[in-house]
């Protein structure tokens, strides 16, 4: 890829081909000029009709689509904590090395429900000084790290209650370092020993495997509620 291009992944149902158009069209919107975002979309059931829909509302900007089917044979119905097929899509984050061609050596994943403000260009050549991935602190950390805390996790694994806790709904990840440490295979791995007390599925798997490996994106780069204390997006805040 060029190096005013970004590459972007993003899973979906037909139920969130509308929110992602939105998010598509609006980080499209907002591009410095000359850029453009590489996407690959990789959809459960999506319709033709959906289809049509977000490549007729992305038409003239600068986005080229890549869509994909969502391969059941690694994500299935039986997954940990999945109430129908559906929520596969959920999952699809943890497969982006397997599935994405071998050139993508630096991804941006997006949930579908984001409303994009700012360029892009300013994210993605951001340094990751040794990190594997980026992301926001998640708004609401405190149950999730009390909660992971009480795991009895083996091989020496620690989540302690200050451990920072990211939202996963936007990552810069730099994926040649994900394949070479496994980190999408030892994700699932925890998910399946710890299914039961993951309730934060792929989330809660991403924030153990990534622990101490991720750098903190200021608020702004995923701003999803009010946090829970004053402190908790501040740069000293988790």
């Amino acid at each position: 890829m060029s190096g005013r291009t970004i590459a972007v992944a993003a899973a979906i149902d037909d139920t969130f081909a509308n929110g992602l158009l939105v998010t598509l069209h609006s980080a499209a919107r907002n591009l410095s000029p000359g850029w453009e975002l590489e996407t690959y979309v990789f959809g459960f059931e999506i319709t033709p009709a959906s289809r049509a829909r977000v490549d007729q509302g992305l038409a003239g900007l600068p986005v080229r689509l890549h869509w994909r089917k969502l391969d059941l044979s690694a994500v299935d119905p039986y997954w940990p904590g999945l109430n129908n097929p559906r929520d596969t899509t959920c999952y699809y984050r943890l497969f982006l090395g397997d599935t994405l061609p071998e050139t993508v050596d630096r991804v941006l994943f997006l949930d579908a429900d984001l409303l994009i403000h700012r360029d892009l260009a300013e994210l993605w050549h951001l340094p990751f000084e040794g990190n594997i991935a980026m992301a926001v602190p998640d708004a609401y950390p405190r149950g999730h790290r009390s909660r992971l805390s009480r795991i009895a996790f083996a091989d020496g694994q620690r989540f302690t209650g200050d451990t920072p806790y990211f939202n996963a709904g936007v990552q810069l990840i730099d994926l040649s370092r994900w394949r070479t440490e496994r980190i999408g295979s030892r994700a699932c791995e925890l998910l399946w020993k710890y299914k039961d007390q993951l309730d934060g599925r792929d989330q809660d798997a991403l924030n153990i495997t990534l622990a101490g490996r991720w750098k903190r994106l200021p608020p702004t780069w995923n701003f999803h509620e009010l946090p829970e204390g004053p402190d908790d997006w501040d740069a000293g805040g988790a």
